[in-house]
């Protein structure tokens, strides 16, 4: 591999922060400290960083909640993008891992269901789902999703790769 052409790959791309590797919450908390560090004003690309924070912080509590290795404990393998791309005065945030496959229907189905709600419609739904509870299960309280959507100035896109072997690697992305 050489490390100046994937260099050069990743600042065409804007890429302004990656990690590629095993995540747990101790590297969670590394992420958003390193990330911290590089904002000196509070924004990153000219965005809010809390805007951020949050959704790198919701996407990666997804990445540890729908796992294919379920059941287990410790880091997990995934991948983390956060870039910026000058010309449209877009941050974006991507983070992917590897899923069982019967995790799919679900994960679709919840983005699907808020991915074109208004801000106000967000706000409502969030609050809904905070006194209800509905939506809860063994993995959290449904809310991530939301909360990434309620912080992004697009709808969420989702993408699943099947590997043929009861697992898919899931991508999620967020823009501000």
């Amino acid at each position: 591999m050489d490390l100046q052409e994937l260099n050069s790959q990743l600042k065409d791309k804007g890429v302004i922060f990656v990690h590629s590797g095993y995540v747990s919450h101790e590297i969670l908390s590394l992420i958003i400290e390193a990330l911290e560090k590089k904002t000196d004003d509070m924004t990153i690309a000219g965005k809010p960083a809390q805007k951020v924070f949050t959704i790198i912080i919701e996407m990666m509590q997804n990445v540890l909640n729908y796992k294919a290795e379920k059941g287990t404990q410790g880091p997990i393998d995934a991948i983390l993008v956060v870039g910026y791309i000058v010309k449209t005065n877009t941050l974006y945030i991507k983070c992917g891992n590897m899923i069982d496959s019967v995790d799919q229907e679900f994960i679709e189905k919840k983005i699907k269901s808020i991915c074109h709600l208004e801000k106000d419609e967000l706000r409502k739904k969030y609050r809904e789902l905070r006194k209800s509870g509905e939506g809860q299960h063994s993995r959290g309280a449904g809310l991530g999703f939301l909360e990434i959507q309620r912080n992004a100035s697009e709808p969420i896109q989702c993408k699943f790769f099947a590997n043929g072997e009861g697992r898919s690697f899931y991508s999620l992305e967020a823009n501000i």
